[in-house]
């Protein structure tokens, strides 16, 4: 029984041909691919010379810094972990391996992460946590009494929701989520609110084509921190699908002209929320 053992172990170590399965997304670095750590030299032969323990694992990684990483096991490899090709072993052929003399009997049965790996596969959650951290603590300094930014005048309120509600219809689609989404941040841009049927209402009777007059109403009798509020809204509706529709750019455009915001101050804004948002940045 323990030489068919060892035939079939040897046979196994001979045919070392399986290839690391890895994902990608053309043009997106994001996806997940094997990895392979070098463990222990065997005598477990192979197509030239005697194969390497490896533990093989799966890094999972965004923007290329990984966010998880799992272990799929030992396996054995013909060119000491490097390269692509490797043949799995059981649990059970690690114990047989390790009884035989052809693995060391000093390693675990089960591999476990070294250090490296563990920082490796975990960088980017490490990250994550950090900056949802800062935020939070941004946040509540923001937040604090004395901080939180003052309730907008009403006419600056409805002028913002107002132009939220023209470039919500300029693309040609609304939905129940977007009239969400506008009732939620023009209360957070002025501290104001407005019912759904307010907003849809008002997305209903919303011009396509204005005049210049009709632009410059947008700012009549603001201030001119009350227009960057009604300009910010519009620009946060454009941007909020990660692409802004050339009718959704043309209104921000002659709105900003119409409310007198400068053309680099406007540009550097827009730019801003595109990227925040991973959308593009007009020309």
């Amino acid at each position: 029984m323990m030489i068919r053992k060892f035939i079939s172990s040897t046979a196994l170590a001979l045919t070392l041909s399986v290839g690391l399965p890895s994902a990608a997304n053309a043009g997106v670095p994001y996806g997940y691919f094997g990895d392979l750590t070098f463990v222990a030299e065997t005598s477990l032969p192979g197509p030239d010379g005697n194969a390497a323990l490896c533990h093989y694992t799966t890094k999972y990684h965004l923007g290329y810094l990984g966010f998880w990483r799992s272990s799929n096991g030992y396996v054995l490899s013909p060119s000491g972990c490097e390269g692509d090709s490797f043949r799995a072993i059981t649990y059970e052929q690690m114990q047989t391996f390790q009884k035989l003399g052809m693995i060391s009997a000093d390693l675990p049965t089960a591999p476990s992460m070294t250090g490296k790996e563990l920082l490796s596969g975990f960088a980017g959650t490490a990250i994550l946590g950090m900056l949802a951290l800062m935020n939070l603590i941004s946040t509540l300094r923001h937040n604090r009494p004395g901080k939180r930014r003052r309730k907008a005048a009403p006419q600056c309120a409805v002028a913002t929701l107002a132009a939220m509600c023209h470039v919500a219809k300029a693309d040609g689609h609304v939905d129940e989520t977007e009239i969400t989404a506008i009732g939620v941040r023009v209360s957070e841009l002025t501290g104001h609110s407005f019912s759904r049927e307010r907003i849809a209402e008002m997305i209903h009777m919303a011009d396509d084509h204005l005049s210049p007059h009709e632009y410059v109403q947008f700012g009549a009798d603001l201030s001119e921190a009350d227009r960057r509020i009604v300009l910010e809204g519009a620009l946060g509706v454009a941007v909020a699908d990660g692409e802004i529709h050339q009718a959704e750019h043309a209104f921000i455009t002659n709105l900003a002209q119409a409310l007198g915001v400068r053309g680099d101050e406007f540009r550097l804004l827009l730019g801003r929320l595109a990227a925040g948002l991973g959308g593009p940045t007009p020309a």
